[in-house]
């Protein structure tokens, strides 16, 4: 998770591919990734839940109906691969925003 100006964040996701030939897309292509590790935007999440003293109705609520339970599983480590509207979601509801950024190898 890298922290850019004007409120945005960067996501980075840990991904490998599958061996098996059998999730290979018409192209040829491996269509599936195993993710590696959490994803760290949620313990960013969960730490700006917990410093602004929010339950996770009131965050529910804040992040335009993301269900509870799914941010409990989310907090919880439940969840492995979350829906990246989901987290922008979740994200505005503290005033910030995912965006793409170029990784420097």
């Amino acid at each position: 998770m890298k922290h850019t100006p004007n409120n945005v964040v960067a996501l980075t996701m840990k991904a490998r591919r599958r061996a098996s030939p059998s999730h290979k897309g018409p192209l040829g292509l491996q269509t599936s990734y195993n993710f590696v590790d959490k994803i760290e935007a949620i313990d960013l999440l969960r730490t700006w839940k917990e410093e602004a003293h929010m339950s996770l109705a009131e965050l529910s609520r804040r992040s335009g109906g993301v269900c509870a339970i799914t941010l409990k599983r989310w907090f919880e480590g439940k969840t492995r691969r979350p829906q990246l509207p989901t987290l922008n979601a979740v994200g505005r509801a503290f005033g910030k925003e995912l965006q793409w950024v170029d990784i420097k190898k």
